[in-house]
């Protein structure tokens, strides 16, 4: 994975912590909302989180999907 990707992800991360921080700390509100606006929060960073995890555990399979088949190639 590009170093800009993952960049990007955590930044995305921080982003939607930091509004959901700067909400509930600026504004008046009751604990329904505050806790909706951390659901939400959460609800939203798992899915930026979901598919950098997917990429990740194809990269690795790649990974050792090739180097069992060059194992082999070797072995032969």
């Amino acid at each position: 994975m590009k170093k800009s990707k993952l960049f990007l992800i955590v930044g995305a991360v921080v982003l939607v912590l930091a509004v959901a921080f700067f909400i509930t700390k600026f504004w008046h509100l009751s604990v329904l909302s505050f806790a909706l606006i951390w659901l939400i929060a959460i609800i939203v960073i798992r899915l930026i989180l979901t598919p950098l995890v997917v990429m990740i555990v194809r990269q690795r399979g790649e990974r050792k999907a090739q180097r069992e088949a060059d194992d082999n190639s070797r072995d032969k």
